[in-house]
């Protein structure tokens, strides 16, 4: 279950924590003199904003401007240290007054979804933070929701450990709509390698705030009953990285609903090809497949090559799983020529990953070792845990098929390491599968009977169709059977 959310707290002598912090930070700006760097993290942006008009009117008794840089709409190629610069250029202060920055907006220059790409404006500003003295010699408050926070002490830690000090405004009222709703504005993905907790957590906030706005009644626009989809659609994609495909089906079949009667074509394709994981990852390949041709359809009428190349994935994935493999490798071979044309990395290392699958089905694990390390590299170089780990998952595989049980066994903990971490339960359980494959190869049976039971427990858990494939292993070992038959392959990517 996931923590539950921060009380408001008390404070000394009756002073709310808000409060307290907002005196520190007024007294830290109005004290310095010179560039110093502070972080305010938020939950609401209409408190952050309600925040900033208090500083601005205490700092001012102390002779200091404060003003606000709102970056949101800014050029996408605008780096934190040019717009600073600009801004401060614009208005001189009042003679005797100094100055500080409010800056915000950075949660929308952000893009969890899109691996080390949608983090690129934090990569920047990490590389440019000796810049920033020089740009802005004034103290400087970057206010970030919790998310964002997380980004940067990830993705930009230099620059986090510059800061001279953090303060927190997300205790005073509990986070609800106005914070997750920033946390679905865009397409679902992996946001940042979350922890299985933390996904579980922003699970709960998602179905939380779903449910609060049922209690609201129907949307009242069309922006509204966008954003209605757009959170259903995140729910049903949390519940299926948990392992709940059948339950994130409903939330899928809700979320196409509300596309298809707001007109939302390219909200319309993200549900059917989400859709079509859940019925495959439920062992219903053709039906998949009527789903993943409507979303490539719709990809390719609205003219989203990203869209199409990953529902070409996702079709030769299908008739991969229906012992199709020549015909996958075809539709691999399309997805993997549109990642290249588009330059887009998580796309180009999927369709290695798929390629390299379907040539170990056709007998040929060497040829599929050299895909997966060309797909494990992508997948290190963006930072794509979950990638790694199927990667990792793979070429432990194709070692097991080459005679290689030791070495397959090294693959498969690396893996099952990244599942637990990333809390992917299909992944999870098989990692655990393949290494209890290996390990009774090397002739552990003990061992590999202990795994396979966990392995079985979390399909169960999960009502995935790998469940027979473990429970018919372990019934075989435990009758004193010889050595199980074949090793299944990770989750594609």
């Amino acid at each position: 279950m996931a923590r539950a959310l921060a009380q408001p707290r008390g404070g000394r002598r009756g002073v709310p924590a808000g409060e307290r912090e907002l005196k520190r930070l007024c007294l830290s700006i109005c004290d310095d003199t010179g560039f110093r760097l502070y972080v305010a993290t938020y939950d609401r942006p209409k408190r952050r904003d309600e925040l900033i008009k208090q500083l601005t009117g205490k700092a001012r008794t102390e002779k200091v401007r404060v003003t606000r840089l709102d970056i949101a709409k800014a050029a996408p190629e605008a780096s934190l240290v040019a717009l600073l610069r600009a801004h401060l250029e614009a208005a001189d202060p009042s003679a005797g007054w100094r100055r500080a920055v409010m800056v915000t907006g950075i949660e929308q220059r952000l893009d969890y979804s899109s691996g080390r790409g949608g983090v690129a404006f934090l990569h920047q500003a990490n590389l440019l933070r000796d810049a920033l003295p020089g740009a802005a010699p004034v103290p400087v408050v970057l206010w970030l929701s919790p998310l964002a926070t997380s980004a940067m002490q990830k993705e930009a830690p230099d620059l986090w450990d510059w800061r001279a000090a953090s303060f927190d405004f997300t205790g005073d009222q509990a986070p609800r709509v106005e914070l997750l709703r920033e946390l679905i504005t865009r397409q679902p993905g992996d946001d940042l390698g979350l922890s299985g907790q933390q996904r579980q957590a922003r699970a709960q906030m998602l179905d939380e705030l779903l449910a609060e706005l049922e209690r609201e009644g129907p949307p009242k626009s069309k922006r509204q009953a966008v954003e209605r989809a757009n959170l259903v659609l995140a729910l049903g994609v949390e519940t299926w990285r948990l392992g709940g495909a059948a339950e994130a089906l409903r939330h899928f079949e809700r979320a196409l609903d509300l596309y298809r009667e707001t007109g939302d074509r390219r909200g319309e394709g993200s549900a059917l090809g989400n859709l079509g994981l859940a019925w495959a990852d439920l062992g219903e390949p053709r039906r998949a497949i009527e789903l993943f041709e409507q979303d490539l359809a719709i990809a390719r009428e609205i003219g989203d090559p990203q869209g199409e190349g990953t529902s070409l994935g996702n079709l030769g994935n299908a008739w991969a799983d229906l012992g199709e493999p020549r015909r996958a490798i075809e539709l691999y071979e399309q997805a993997l020529a549109i990642a290249r044309e588009i330059a887009d990395r998580q796309g180009e290392g999927n369709a290695l990953g798929n390629l390299g699958l379907a040539w170990a089905d056709l007998g040929e694990p060497r040829r599929a070792i050299e895909l997966y390390e060309q797909r494990l590299a992508i997948a290190r170089e963006i930072a794509d845990r979950q990638g790694e780990g199927t990667s990792l998952g793979n070429l432990g595989n194709a070692w097991y098929s080459l005679g290689e049980p030791r070495r397959a066994i090294e693959l498969h903990e690396q893996h099952l390491a990244i599942a637990r971490e990333i809390g992917d339960r299909r992944n999870e359980g098989a990692a655990l599968i393949n290494s209890a494959l290996a390990l009774d190869q090397l002739g552990e049976r003990g061992e590999a009977i202990s795994r396979m039971e966990q392995a079985l427990q979390i399909f169960d858990q999960i009502e995935h169709p790998w469940r027979e494939h473990a429970r018919a292993t372990l019934e075989h070992w435990l009758g004193g059977g010889g050595k199980s038959i074949v090793a299944k392959t990770s989750v594609p990517p």
